[in-house]
């Protein structure tokens, strides 16, 4: 009985280990899109 409730936690850890980690790269993405509109934008004078 023991082993089934670490191994539902363990799982449930990495599945929002591996949500957190989708959110940050999705946040990158947004950042990285951002800065190359911002840079696209500016005539570089």
């Amino acid at each position: 009985m023991r082993k089934k409730i670490v191994l539902m936690l363990l799982t449930l850890g990495l599945i929002t280990n591996m949500g957190f980690a989708l959110v940050k790269t999705d946040e990158a993405n947004n950042l990285n899109t951002f800065s190359m509109r911002a840079n696209n934008a500016d005539p570089g004078y």
